[in-house]
C-alpha cells in the first residue's frame, strides 16, 4: 500500500514539472511569435508597414513635440471651440511622411497610428487632428501630415504603434527624439515646468512636483511678502492661497531669471494656476506687500502687477 502511495506522489510531482514545462515552452512560444509579428524602428528611420500581403506604406517620424499646458480646443464647430482638456494634460504631435507603396490609392488614416507611452498606456489621436474629408494617396507619392494625442504626464519616451491594417504585422516607430516645447506662460531662460501642489506652507510658499523630475520643488512667490505665523492675516493668505491653488491642482512655475540663487532651498518665481498670477491676485486681495528690496533685480520688477504695487 505504501508503495502505491509513494508512485501516486511522484507521478503527481512528474505531472506538475510537466505542466511547468509546458507553461515556459508556451510562454517563450508567444513570446517569439509576438517579436514576428511586429517590427520595430527608430524615429528618422524609414519604417514600412504592410496594408496587404503585398503592399506596404513607408512611414518616417520626422518630429514628435510634447507641448506642456497648451490650450488646444478639441472640439470646434463653425469656429466656435469647446477646451475639455483636464488639467495636467498635455498635446504630443508627430509629424511623419507616408509614402505610398501599393498599387491602389491609400486612404490617410489618423486611427491607424496608436500612441504608446513607457508604462504601456496607449493613446488614439484626438479628434482635431483628423482631417477634413478624404486624403487619398498615389503610389509613389509622399506627403506630410500631423497627428495629435493629449497625453498625461510624467512619462519620459513613447512609441508610435502602426496598427495592422489587411496584414498581422505590427510596427513600433520609437519616438526617441522627443522635443519638449515649454509652456507658453513662460519666460526668460531660467527653469519653467508644470507640476501638481503639495503642500501649502504659507500664504506666498507651496511645494510643487515637477512632473518632469518626478521631484517635489519648494516655490517662494518672487517680489511678494505675505504675513508670517502668528502674524495677522497669516491664516487669510494661506487658506486663500489653498483655494486658489489647491493641492492637486496643475500649476507652471516660471523661475525668477534675476533670483536663480534662490532662498533657504526655496526657488524663486511666478506660480500659474488655471493660467492666473497667484503673485498677482494675493496683491489685488491685500493678502500681500510688494517686497520692494529685489525690484532692481527681478526680472518681473519692470512689469505692471508690480509696478502698480510698489515696485
Amino acid at each position: 500500500m505504501k508503495k502505491v502511495y509513494l508512485y501516486a506522489g511522484i507521478g503527481a510531482w512528474l505531472f506538475l514539472i510537466l505542466i511547468i514545462a509546458l507553461a515556459v515552452i508556451g510562454s517563450s512560444n508567444n513570446a517569439k511569435i509576438e517579436k514576428l509579428n511586429s517590427k520595430s524602428f527608430e524615429m528618422n528611420e524609414v519604417a514600412t508597414h504592410p496594408l496587404s500581403k503585398d503592399e506596404n506604406i513607408a512611414v518616417k517620424v520626422t518630429k514628435a513635440e510634447i507641448t506642456f499646458d497648451k490650450k488646444t480646443p478639441r472640439v470646434c464647430v463653425f469656429d466656435s471651440c469647446i477646451d475639455d482638456r483636464k488639467a495636467g494634460m498635455n498635446i504630443l504631435t508627430v509629424t511623419m511622411e507616408i509614402t505610398n507603396l501599393a498599387k491602389e490609392p491609400y486612404i490617410d488614416n489618423p486611427s491607424q497610428f496608436e500612441l504608446e507611452d513607457a508604462n504601456g498606456k496607449k493613446y488614439s489621436p484626438i479628434s482635431n487632428s483628423y482631417r477634413v474629408g478624404i486624403n487619398k494617396v498615389s503610389k509613389g507619392e509622399t506627403y506630410s501630415t500631423q497627428i495629435s494625442y493629449n497625453v498625461i504626464p510624467p512619462v519620459s519616451s513613447y512609441n508610435l504603434l502602426i496598427k495592422p491594417y489587411w496584414g498581422d504585422v505590427k510596427t513600433i516607430i520609437h519616438l526617441n527624439g522627443l522635443y519638449k516645447v515649454l509652456p507658453s506662460l513662460c519666460e526668460g531662460t531660467a527653469r519653467c515646468f508644470g507640476g501638481f501642489v503639495t503642500n501649502i506652507v504659507d500664504g506666498d510658499t507651496l511645494d510643487i512636483v515637477d512632473i518632469e523630475s518626478k521631484q517635489i520643488q519648494r516655490i517662494r512667490l518672487a517680489l511678494v511678502d505675505t504675513p508670517e505665523k502668528g502674524e495677522k492675516l497669516f491664516d487669510n493668505a494661506k487658506d486663500f492661497t489653498a483655494g486658489f491653488c489647491p493641492v492637486n491642482s496643475y500649476v507652471v512655475f516660471d523661475e525668477d531669471d534675476g533670483q536663480t540663487e534662490g532662498s533657504y532651498d526655496r526657488i524663486i518665481g511666478k506660480v500659474f494656476c488655471e493660467g492666473k498670477l497667484l503673485n498677482e491676485i494675493l496683491l489685488e486681495h491685500d493678502l500681500a506687500k510688494i517686497d520692494s528690496r529685489f525690484c532692481t533685480e527681478s526680472e518681473y520688477g519692470s512689469e505692471s502687477w508690480v509696478t502698480a504695487y510698489g515696485c
